[in-house]
């Protein structure tokens, strides 16, 4: 990590973030802490003619963002200082005047900020933050918990009917397919019991408007309400209160 952080200071480099680029879990060495990485790469900047390059106008108004992530970003004490400065919508200008930590140095946080996210001077991005409530993090942990209830149920019923549980799971889906929003039309069920969204559908479900993502959480919603109904067929009302008080512990 510490060979990373001189990158910052090279003015001009080509990089890119490759989203679909993944590896099984057996080759993972080991992982690299992204937001960790850009907060103190930040902060050991020693060219600010980046900094400088990057800083929005005097007169632009700063708007604070809460991306989902947020929780996983540690600022220290400074860096709260000036989001706080930030958080009344003041223009660039009054933040410089206010700021106690000097010009040069309320600069470098701004900018540290910008870099994270969590500051835009460009209302459209503001506009998008509050438009998209799903990012594709948040997606990914809806989908993570989804599934861990549709791998609890399969589990379950496989205990009581062995490898037929899968015929009924799969009938189960092939009978709710119809009923789903054409979001939902990548969704397939794989041998564990786990449903598969195509990584084209995330993208399209991050970045559309709040009532087809509400669309998608509603499909979410009808396969694992049409699982629990296929258990109570299955094994009766006993073995579906059962299944329905062991998933709530899980959560979503």
């Amino acid at each position: 990590m510490e060979d990373l952080y001189p990158l910052f200071d090279i003015a001009k480099a080509e990089y890119f973030f490759n989203s679909d680029c993944s590896l099984e879990a057996e080759h993972i060495f080991f992982s690299i802490p992204t937001l960790s990485i850009i907060s103190e790469g930040v902060r050991q900047m020693q060219n600010f003619g980046i900094i400088e390059a990057k800083m929005p106008k005097v007169n632009k108004t700063l708007f604070l963002l809460t991306p989902d992530y947020m929780d996983e970003i540690r600022l220290n004490p400074p860096e709260k200082y000036i989001s706080h400065l930030i958080e009344s919508r003041k223009k660039m200008k009054d933040v410089l005047e206010r700021s106690r930590l000097g010009k040069s140095t309320t600069k470098k946080i701004v900018f540290l900020l910008i870099s994270l996210g969590l500051v835009s001077s460009s209302e459209k991005i503001l506009r998008n933050h509050h438009l998209n409530k799903l990012s594709q993090a948040k997606i990914h942990k809806i989908q993570e918990t989804f599934n861990r209830k549709c791998s609890y149920i399969y589990k379950y019923i496989s205990k009581e009917i062995g490898p037929a549980a899968f015929n009924v799971l799969e009938k189960c889906f092939e009978n709710t397919k119809p009923h789903l929003s054409p979001y939902s039309k990548d969704i397939s069920l794989n041998s564990e019991g786990k449903f598969e969204l195509q990584s084209a559908l995330k993208t399209n479900i991050s970045h559309s408007q709040k009532d087809f993502q509400q669309l998608f959480l509603k499909d979410l919603n009808e396969i694992l309400a049409a699982e629990i109904l296929a258990v109570k067929k299955s094994l009766g009302n006993e073995h579906e209160s059962v299944l329905v008080k062991n998933l709530e512990k899980i959560g979503l």
